[in-house]
Order: C-alpha cells, then structure tokens, then sequence
C-alpha cells in the first residue's frame, strides 16, 4: 500500500505533552475513584475501616511502636525507648500467645530473655548475670560503648518486628488489608484506563485520547490512514502492559517506551509498533480512508480541483 505523503507526524515535543497529559488524567482519574468510589464500596462490604482500626490497635498493644504528636501516625521507637519497649513486647504482649498452632502457647521468663535476647551465654554479650543468677535480668557489662549498645539494640528491635510480624492474627490481617487495597487500585486503575484510553477514543474517534485533543494530535495506521477498528485495542493492550511492567520495573517500561519513541522516525512507541500506527498532527494532515481516495484526491491536485477534495478526507 503506498504511504500517504499527506501525513505529517507529531513532533517530539506534542507527542510527549500529550502522553504526559494523559497520564496525569489516568493517575488523577484513579485516585479520584479510589477515595470515592471503589474504597467506601469495600469499606462497606468488607469493613476495611475498621480492619485498619483492628491493625492499628495491634501495633499499639505490641509497644514497639509509638504516637508522633505531629501526625498522630504511629512510627517506629525512638532508640532511647528501645530497650524497655522489647521487655514489655515480648513479657506482656507475646506471652501466653500461640504463634505455630503446632506449637504450645509462648511462655515469657527472665531466664528464656536473658539467653535469647540480651545473649548473656554468647562469647561477645554485652551483658552479665547478677549473681549468675539467670532468672534475674542481666545488666550491662562495664566499659561498654555506647556505639555498641545502639547497635545491640537497633538489632534486637528490627528481630522483635519481624517476630510480631509473624504473629498469626496480625500477619492474617495485614494479608487481609494489602489483598484489599491492591483490588481496590487495580479496579480504580482498570476503569479508569478504559475511560481515558478506550472511551474517550472511541467517542472522539482516530485514537484520539484528551492528552491528543488539547495537542492536535491523532492516530492513523502507519502507512497514514484512517486507524482499522482492531488497531486502538491492541494500542490499548500494549500500552496497559506498559503500565502494569512499570510497577515491577521501576518505571524502566515506560522508559523504554519513551526511548524508543524519541529515537525513531516519526517518533512512534512500543504500542505504535506492535499496533501499527502512528501519530499525526490533525491539522496539517489529511487523512484517507484508503489508497484509492488518496490516489483520486492526488488526481484531483493533478487538475487543479482541490476545492472538491473534501468528500475523500476523514
């Protein structure tokens, strides 16, 4: 099929405003369905209010967590708290809780947290037995650095967050609230990108998206014609796919894309490849529906009837 000369690809600078355009409206348009639409719908089906309040309430009671005054968010401990707030974890939250049902119920004592936490029976232990009494809390060696102890201790934090992490009624909600919050965005995502990328094209037709209607920009196939109704959902399907990689990727999909679309003539992107199109200025092209209407419109220039050229342009 001849390539139709009247097409005039979008410079880099409109193509990548509207992309940019468009992408703003998808991530704006998501959040908007998100905080509106898709969570009060869950929270009202699932109570996820209220699995978020129960989430909450076991890190309070856990005491490895504390209040900022600013936020009123819950934060890690400052490392002067430290200490203290391990004791309280694991001899008031973790004792008489069953963390393997295969497994009896945990039974805190002094002995069980001199040996497995401040590691009074290792070679390089920070600590000492009063008396060498295990059942009575060890205290600190003399000439100990302060270095040392912060370091002790940020350790022994970080190993009593992870084993909170493994209590099973936390661990179940937490799984419970993410599995949530990840359906929640991806059905925002969803309708919104069929919205913005299948709707609003359909409706305005040749591809058009609102990014390409505020740069006078269009799709056509990539020989300059009018774009086949299958070519916008394989666009559609790529472009999906490039957004979803970008999660996974570090946005290096949607760099790519952009690569390759700043680096080859007429500057086209993956889903322009795989779906055969291209992008045109709409208001110094004129596209065909076909070769013969481009063959006739040229027959028509050849005698001097442009005035009639009309009827052959979309």
């Amino acid at each position: 099929m001849k390539i139709n000369p009247f097409a005039v690809p979008a410079n880099l600078l409109k193509r990548t405003g509207a992309a940019v355009l468009d992408l703003l409206l998808w991530l704006i348009s998501s959040l908007v369905l998100l905080s509106y639409v898709f969570g009060p719908l869950y929270d009202a089906q699932y109570g996820t209010t209220q699995l978020s309040a129960q989430f909450v309430a076991y890190q309070e009671a856990s005491y490895l967590y504390a209040t900022d005054e600013t936020s009123n968010q819950l934060v890690n401990l400052e490392l002067a708290d430290v200490p203290e707030a391990i004791y309280q974890y694991y001899a008031d939250f973790k004792h008489n809780k069953v963390y393997a049902p295969t497994e009896p119920a945990f039974e805190f004592s002094i002995a069980w947290y001199n040996t497995e936490v401040l590691e009074v029976m290792e070679a390089d232990t920070l600590f000492e037995l009063v008396n060498t009494d295990i059942n009575t809390l060890a205290i600190l060696k003399d000439g100990v650095s302060q270095t040392d102890i912060d370091a002790f201790y940020t350790e022994a934090y970080r190993l009593a967050l992870i084993d909170f992490n493994t209590y099973p009624p936390f661990s179940s909600l937490v799984n419970l609230i993410n599995g949530y919050f990840l359906e929640i965005i991806g059905y925002s995502a969803l309708l919104s990108f069929i919205i913005f990328y299948i709707l609003i094209p359909l409706l305005f037709k040749q591809g058009i998206t609102l990014g390409k209607k505020a740069s006078g920009l269009m799709v056509v196939t990539d020989k300059g014609y009018t774009m086949k109704w299958w070519q916008l959902p394989i666009r559609s399907l790529v472009l999906a796919a490039t957004l979803i990689t970008a999660i996974y990727t570090i946005f290096g999909s949607l760099l790519l894309s952009y690569t390759l679309m700043v680096f080859t003539k007429g500057y086209r992107s993956a889903n322009d490849f795989l779906g055969l199109t291209k992008i045109v200025d709409q208001k110094t092209s004129k596209i065909f529906d076909n070769e013969d209407s481009l063959l006739a419109y040229e027959n028509q220039l050849g005698r001097g009837q442009v005035e009639d050229s009309s009827r052959f342009l979309k």
